[in-house]
C-alpha cells in the first residue's frame, strides 16, 4: 500500500500532527499530470491499494477530478482506495466517491474545530449514517495524545452514530509536542493511564478498537494491563511495523511522516524497489537508533521482534545520497 498526499493544506492545526514537517511548508495541491504519473508508477506493482491524504484531502481545489483518477486506477488495477480525512468537507463529495472508496475519519473535539466546522462535521456524519456507512465503508479514529486525557467527544459520537468499531494511535509527538521526541521513556510512560482509560472506555460502550501503527510498547504494561488491553483490542499490537509509503506531491516518499525523510521515487522502478529501500536504508537504522530506555538490552528489541516504539523517536544522521 502507498499513500499519496494530494495536498501539504489543512483546515485544522492539530496540536499533535506528525505531519508537521510537510505541512509547514508553504502551501502545495498535486497537480493532475502528477497525480496522473504517480498512479502510473504505483499501476507497476499489482493491485496496490492507494491511500488518500493530505493535509486535509478535500480542500484540494479539484478534489472532484482527483476522485475520478483514483477510481480509474482502482479499476483498472483491480483495487481500492482508503480517502483519510478529517470529514469537516467531506460531505460534498460522498455521492462522487463510488464502490472502490473506504473512508477513514479522524474525529477532533470540537473546541479545535470550532463552531462551523463541527456542524459541518456533524451533518456528514449524519448523512454517512443514513446511507449505513459505518461498519462498512466508513471508520472513525481517534489519536491519544499528552495534553488531553478527556476523550468524551468521542464517546458521544460513538452513542450517536452506533460506531460498532474505532481506530486508535497513540500519536507520534509532532506539531506544539516535538520536543517529546527527545525524551521516548517519559512519553510513553505518560501516555500508558490515558490509553488504558480509552480501552477500558471502549469496553464499557461495547465497541471494538483497532491499533494504528503507532502504540506503546508491551514492556512498558503489566500482566494484567495487557488483559486490559486485549479485552479492547481486536487484536494484539505487533512490536514491528513495516510503515506505508507517504509520497509528496512532487514525487519523493517517506517511510511515514512520523519519521520525514523523503526520497525521490522516480530513481526506483516500482513500490516493490521503494519499500525495499526505505526499510533498509531509513527504517532500519532508525530501528537500531531506538534502542534507547527500556529497549536497551532487549533482546526483542535485538531481534528486531520489537523495534521499541514510534521510529519518529529515532535520531539519525541524514546524509543519504537518494534524498
Amino acid at each position: 500500500m502507498a499513500n499519496i498526499a494530494v495536498t501539504n493544506y489543512c483546515n485544522l492545526k492539530c496540536p499533535y500532527c506528525f505531519a508537521d514537517d510537510m505541512i509547514c511548508e508553504e502551501k502545495r495541491h498535486i497537480t493532475m499530470d502528477e497525480l496522473r504519473h504517480t498512479l502510473s508508477w504505483l499501476a507497476r506493482t499489482p493491485k496496490n491499494h492507494v491511500g488518500i491524504i493530505g493535509g486535509e484531502p478535500t480542500l484540494h481545489p479539484h478534489f472532484s477530478d482527483i476522485i475520478k483518477e483514483v477510481n480509474i486506477y482502482c479499476r483498472d488495477c483491480d483495487t481500492s482506495a482508503t480517502l483519510f480525512t478529517n470529514g469537516i468537507y467531506l460531505d460534498k463529495f460522498v455521492s462522487e466517491l463510488g464502490d472502490r472508496f473506504g473512508v477513514l475519519i479522524n474525529c477532533n473535539p470540537p473546541e479545535e474545530m470550532g463552531p462551523e466546522q463541527e456542524k459541518r462535521f456533524h451533518a456528514m456524519m449524519d448523512h454517512l449514517s443514513l446511507l449505513s456507512w459505518f461498519g462498512r465503508r466508513a471508520n472513525c479514529g481517534c489519536n491519544l495524545h499528552i495534553g488531553r486525557e478527556d476523550y468524551g467527544y468521542i464517546w458521544e459520537l460513538v452513542e450517536r452514530y452506533h460506531l460498532p468499531r474505532l481506530r486508535v494511535s497513540v500519536t507520534a509527538p509532532g506539531g506544539i509536542y516535538t520536543d517529546w521526541r527527545q525524551k521516548k521513556e517519559t512519553y510513553y510512560t505518560r501516555m500508558k493511564p490515558i490509553f488504558l482509560q480509552f480501552c477500558k472506555d471502549a469496553k464499557a460502550h461495547s465497541i471494538h478498537l483497532g491499533s494504528d501503527c503507532n502504540h506503546i510498547p508491551e514492556c512498558y504494561f503489566s500482566s494484567g494491563e495487557l488483559e486490559v488491553m486485549a479485552e479492547a483490542l481486536e487484536e494484539r499490537p505487533r512490536g514491528f511495523c513495516q510503515p506505508v509509503v507517504d509520497i509528496t506531491p512532487d514525487f519523493r516518499a517517506t517511510a511515514c511522516f512520523g519519521s520525514y525523510d523523503p526520497v525521490d521515487c522516480s530513481q526506483f522502478e516500482d513500490l516493490i524497489q521503494l519499500e525495499q529501500y526505505l526499510l533498509l536504508k531509513k527504517s532500519y537504522p532508525r530501528m537500531c537508533a531506538n534502542g534507547t530506555g527500556k529497549c536497551a538490552g532487549c533482546a526483542n528489541h535485538d531481534l528486531l521482534i520489537c523495534q521499541g516504539g514510534c521510529l519518529g523517536f529515532a535520531e539519525v544522521s541524514n546524509d543519504d545520497s537518494a534524498s
